[in-house]
């Protein structure tokens, strides 16, 4: 199955601001630590940290809705400078075809 060519500027849009950051977020989940080294209390607030793993969950929430909002802003972007070619180009194109008639 081949891509159309426009439509893979928004495949790569979202693979790194989507895709790649979700990879990288469950990987390191699932890889820290779920507690804390040397004895240090747990959980936040009185001088307690999060473990590893509770603060790799607790940033990719954070994240989340910033990389859908850049996700949907790269797509949009993409539109719209592909909206503003086609125009051009037309635009280009009925000039020419103009000054060719006689």
């Amino acid at each position: 199955m081949t891509m159309n060519r426009s439509r893979l500027s928004y495949v790569w849009a979202l693979a790194l601001l989507w895709a790649l950051p979700a990879v990288a977020f469950s990987a390191w989940i699932i890889t820290a630590p779920e507690h804390n080294p040397d004895g240090q209390c747990e959980g936040i607030g009185f001088g307690c940290t999060l473990t590893p793993h509770d603060g790799a969950v607790f940033l990719a929430m954070i994240s989340t809705p910033v990389l859908l909002l850049a996700g949907g802003l790269a797509c949009l972007t993409i539109w719209v400078l592909r909206r503003r070619g086609e125009r051009r180009s037309h635009r280009a194109t009925g000039v020419s075809s103009m000054e060719l008639m006689p």
